[in-house]
């Protein structure tokens, strides 16, 4: 806004102000109550109103009504006691507060003191302390589900920090010699079963057996085996054998079956997740009280007149009978105009006929009959 500026209503009026440097001043409150833009009311009757000889009684009510709302300064009390003025009053019909009791002290002339109390604040004020608000961070690598570190707080989730899982695995394994399997991190216990003969040997019969032809190998079914070599070398001279008996050997058993290596584990296990410090509040507050009073009064109006007539505002200016009290007195048949003009400037007119005077004396008529000698 600019200055200056208008105001057309009563009340409070607020402002502040902001600097170059973008700060705000604190705020200015002026309280208005001179602003009277309502005219008086004027209510006329007569008396009487039936037919008379006599003259007849105006009555003028002419009453300034009006209604004003006064904003106390603000206070730390509820309990406050204030006194306004209101220009030209002439009676104070009432007072009522926006909260709370209002209760008129005193009226003195033009000056009216209220008492108002038990009303609700109208806010708060802070007088100290401060606030911190609620502040979440991420944590991880911690060795506990349940976090609580420089105020800190909350649950974490588990994670693997370092290491690995590898699930067990089985195999089978056949032709061992022990019923127990221990070999690469693979173990168990084996199953026996036939894995087929053990080696033969050779018991010598006969060392020299002559013959035309070689007769090396197995013979009798493998009962008998052969050993030959020629004669002095020569093939052609003959061959000399000798004769084996082949015992067979011992059955073998072995051992089979399913061998498992364990599941391996060296995993470590952290906690991570989102921890919340609360928000921190050591404000103190000051309740504070500021009352909107209400009150309802009639001005005093300084200007009352009346004519003969049916007049309009202006006839008035420098015309009218001045009206002492709240009646007149008129004689005659005819409109007549009453006019008021309160403090302000602000005026009105009402009029009201009368017609029921009759002050014309009675002429009695007087005849004969009848009129010739008789």
């Amino acid at each position: 806004y600019t200055v200056p500026i208008s105001i057309i209503k009563n009340g409070t009026v607020e402002a502040k102000g902001q600097n170059s440097e973008g700060e705000w001043s604190e705020i200015g409150s002026i309280s208005l109550n001179n602003i009277d833009k309502t005219a008086p009311d004027i209510s006329l009757s007569a008396s009487p109103t039936t037919l008379t000889a006599t003259d007849v009684t105006i009555t003028a009510d002419i009453r300034d009504l009006d209604n004003e709302l006064f904003k106390t300064p603000e206070s730390t009390s509820t309990i406050q006691t204030h006194t306004f003025s209101i220009p030209g009053l002439k009676m104070l019909n009432g007072a009522k507060a926006n909260t709370g009791n209002a209760e008129i002290v005193n009226v003195d002339g033009e000056k009216v003191t209220v008492k108002v109390s038990g009303g609700n604040p109208s806010r708060k004020v802070e007088t100290g302390g401060s606030y911190t608000p609620e502040d979440t961070k991420y944590v991880e690598g911690q060795t506990s589900s349940s976090y609580n570190s420089g105020g800190y707080v909350g649950n974490l989730l588990q994670y693997v920090y370092s290491g690995s899982y590898t699930p067990s695995h089985s195999i089978e394994v056949t032709g061992q010699s022990s019923s127990y399997y221990n070999s690469g991190g693979y173990s168990g216990t084996l199953s026996q079963y036939y894995y087929g003969p053990g080696p033969s040997s050779l018991r010598l019969i006969s060392s020299n057996h002559g013959y035309g032809q070689d007769h090396s190998g197995m013979s009798g079914n493998g009962q008998y085996f052969y050993e030959c070599n020629p004669s002095n070398g020569n093939p052609q001279g003959g061959w000399f054998c000798k004769l084996y008996e082949v015992i067979p050997g011992e059955p073998i058993y072995k051992y089979r079956g399913t061998v498992t290596k364990p599941a391996s584990d060296n995993r470590v296990y952290r906690y991570q997740g989102n921890v919340t410090k609360p928000a921190t509040d050591t404000r103190t507050y000051e309740d504070r009280f500021q009352y909107e009073i209400s009150l309802d009064y009639e001005r005093v109006v300084p200007v009352q007149k009346w004519t003969k007539g049916n007049q309009i505002v202006e006839f008035f200016k420098n015309a009218g009978v001045e009206l002492n009290g709240t009646t007149f007195t008129v004689s005659e048949n005819d409109t007549y105009t009453v006019y008021a003009e309160d403090t302000a400037g602000n005026e009105s007119i009402e009029t009201i006929n009368i017609s029921n005077i009759d002050k014309k004396p009675i002429t009695p008529i007087l005849s004969a009959s009848p009129i010739t000698p008789t």
